[in-house]
Formats: structure tokens, sequence, C-alpha cells
């Protein structure tokens, strides 16, 4: 049984961070007039950012995303522009938004010897939307568990409190059941005794370094390592009874029946560069499959990433049932999903030419071959007047609305828009 270090989370609590939508100015109202008949009122967003309480807490590194609920950036907050700052704040005309927390936050427990920092979970939905209206008092609450208490971030209009919480409060969930939590959050583990609660998700991939609990869903911020628990990593869970294909996976003493992925040793991966043809499936060693449809299928995009977070990525296709890839290529996931938008311009990484857009095509081609989308890459194929003789050595797929669309290329295969050829995606740490 593998015993994991999880961190002081043995009393768990929540830190709230209050935003209050208030109105600005001294008269708590601000107007603008653009012309004699046109007059508007402005509330004041703030975002506190430290408690004015004995066990202080500080909220930094971290970026607040303003948009309106059709998705058009108002602004960007920053902590760290004024970081001895207590409180952000910004002017909104009345209207609906959501706000963002991105990514890369971390909490600091403030005393008589300095800042110190303390590993935290988010639990509130992130993004989160907020209504800004003339003359009104509205607060925003973002909750984190850390290991001290109950700690709310706020001012004015806004209740401040500390209580401790202990873990045993906490609704617990099931780690392996995807639906034991609210939608959109995941279930973690909050010590070493099978103790569990749901929290919000980050986006950091299996296997890159972290300090809190900001990986993607289905796995945690774990130490493997007993000798050094500062050493983190994002770690997925796993079914030890059957695990998935790539994962070595070790189960836990406590809960029962849960294992993780444990990090191959170097030289454990197969791993290449450029474009592969005629690869057995069986010598995708450290890989697992994430994804899998027919050419016919169609599927959402946001569905498959979610599925296929780990840091690398491996596109391929085959022959409906083959036991080996017709062709493939893989890259860093952000590379293999880079957005060149619908040109013709594609991304090089790993010795190949990537293309990715959700509403045009997904794909690759050579590194330094020209491509030519129509949507789906065209060249060397009957669609085309140019025939470089590379056409085994590209492969497409068509999207559009945010999803995966039937057709187009396994390699020198074209025109497909049925269940004969398959689409599948690997990833890997």
């Amino acid at each position: 049984m593998k015993r994991l270090n999880w961190g002081p989370w043995g009393s768990c609590a929540v830190l709230c961070v209050a935003a209050a939508l208030v109105a600005g100015c001294s008269d708590r109202e601000r107007i603008r007039v653009s012309d004699d008949t046109n007059v508007q009122a402005f509330g004041t967003l703030q975002l506190p950012l430290v408690t004015p309480l004995q066990s202080q807490y500080r909220l930094r590194d971290a970026l607040f995303d303003i948009s309106t609920r059709a998705q058009v950036a108002v602004a960007t907050l920053d902590s760290e522009s004024d970081p001895d700052a207590s409180s952000l704040s910004l002017d909104l005309q009345p209207g609906s938004y959501q706000i963002n927390l991105r990514d890369g936050w971390r909490l600091e427990q403030l005393g008589d010897a300095g800042a110190a920092a303390t590993s935290a979970a988010l639990l509130t939905q992130n993004p989160l939307a907020f209504d800004v209206a003339n003359a009104s008092v509205t607060e925003l609450v973002y909750s984190f568990t850390t290991n001290q208490g109950l700690v709310t971030f706020g001012r004015g209009s806004v209740s401040v409190s500390v209580q401790v919480t202990p873990v045993e409060a906490l609704a617990s969930c099931s780690i392996l059941d995807t639906s034991s939590c609210p939608s959109g959050q995941t279930c973690l583990l909050a010590n070493d005794g099978g103790r569990t609660f749901c929290a919000e998700p980050g986006a950091l991939k299996v296997g890159a370094p972290c300090s809190s609990e900001q990986c993607v869903a289905g796995a945690q911020c774990l130490a493997l390592d007993s000798q050094q628990p500062d050493d983190k990593v994002c770690t997925r869970f796993c079914d030890p009874a059957s695990p998935r294909p790539g994962c070595d996976c070790r189960a836990l003493a406590s809960p029962v029946g849960v294992g993780v992925c444990m990090p191959r040793a170097p030289g454990g991966q197969f791993s290449f560069s450029g474009i592969a043809n005629d690869l057995p499936i069986a010598a995708l060693e450290g890989w697992s499959l994430c994804y899998a449809d027919t050419f016919g299928d169609f599927g959402s995009i946001d569905t498959l990433l979610s599925q296929c977070n780990e840091g690398q990525l491996l596109l391929g296709c085959r022959v409906a049932g083959s036991d080996t890839l017709q062709l493939a290529a893989n890259a860093p996931a952000s590379d293999v999903t880079f957005d060149t938008g619908t040109g013709n311009d594609p991304h090089v990484a790993n010795g190949v030419g990537w293309y990715f857009s959700t509403e045009w095509s997904w794909g690759f081609a050579p590194e330094g071959a020209p491509i030519e989308r129509n949507s789906c890459d065209v060249v060397s194929s009957p669609l085309s007047g140019t025939d470089l003789g590379d056409g085994s050595q590209r492969l497409c797929f068509h999207t559009g609305g945010g999803a995966l669309n039937s057709g187009w290329r396994c390699g020198s295969n074209t025109d497909l828009n049925d269940s004969s050829f398959e689409r599948l995606v690997f990833q890997a740490p």
C-alpha cells in the first residue's frame, strides 16, 4: 500500500474571499456625463486581498479576469500590481458580469516572522457570475480549504468572521466517481485516513509541479516521496482493480479501492519525433488512450480535452479495429492544441507542423511542408493540384462549433465520413 504526503490537511478549514460591489466615490455614487441628456451611474467592484484580523491571510499572484456574460473581456485585476495593497477596485457599469480567478494564485499567512505559504484548495465555482446595480451591495465569495480556519476577506458592509471547521464537517465524496461532487468540481483527499472533499479543479496538467490544489480534475497535488514532502506534483487517481493502459497504479492504504498513477522511470516512456507510420499501439509504452471515435462521429472538443489533460498528446488514426496506427505524431499538449486559426501557417513542435482550431480543423503535416486548409488540409489529395508525395504523413479532423465533426483524412485515405476509420488521442505526463 502506498502512503503519500497531503500536507497539513488534518484540520480542514475554509478561507472565503468576499468581493463587495458598492457605489463608488465619497457620496457612494459616481456620475459620468457624456452629453446633456445621457447620464450613467457606475458601481465599484472591490476585491479585498488581506483579512483585517489577528490571524491574517493575503491572496498573492491572483489574476481576476472580468468579462461580460457574452465573454467580452472588460478588465483584469492583478494582486501584484501593488503588492502592499489591501484590496483591488474597478469601476463597472451596471450589468451582468463574470469573474474568473486564474490558476497560479497562492495564499500566505501573515505573522510577526513574515509571510508563510499555506496549502489551499479552491471550493467555489470558478468563474463566478455577478451583477452590478446602482446603490447596492453584492457579495462574491471565493472559498478555499486550508489548515487554519474560516476566514472571510471583506470590509464595509461585507461580514468578517473566523472559525475553525474540522474536516468532518465537509461533505465527503468518492475519488473515482465523478458524479459524487457538484458539476464542475472534483473529489480530493483531505488526509491519509481517506477523508475526502469536493473542490474546484485547476488547469495544471498531470506531472506538473504544484504547491496548492490547482490540478486538473481527477488529479491532486501530492508528494510521492515521503522523504521530500515539499516536492509535489499533480498526480492522477486510478482504480487498482482495473488500471487504465499506461498507468502504473499503486493502491493507497486508504481509501480502499483507490490508487495513484506513479511516474515512470526515465526512459520508460516510448517517444519519437516527427511523424510515425504503421506504429503498433502496443509500442506506446507510457501512453494511455484518452479519446477514440470514428471519422463519422461528432464529439465535443471541450470533453476531449477534459479527458486528455496530461502534459503530452499523441494524435493518430487507424483502420477501424486495427492494432496499428496508420500514422501518428506527438508533442506537448500546448503545442498540439496551439490555436492557428483558419490559416495555413502551422505551429512547429517535435518535428511536426501542427494546426488547430475549434471552428475549422485539427491535424498535422511534416515540418516545413505547406498546408492548404479547406477546411482540412487537402495537399497531396485528389482535391488539390499540389501533390508532394507526402499524403501518407498528413492527418486532419474536421472541426466546427467547438466540436469534432465528421471527416476528413487519415494519411492518403481522404474524404472519410463513416466508421471505417477511427480517430485516436493518447496522453502521457
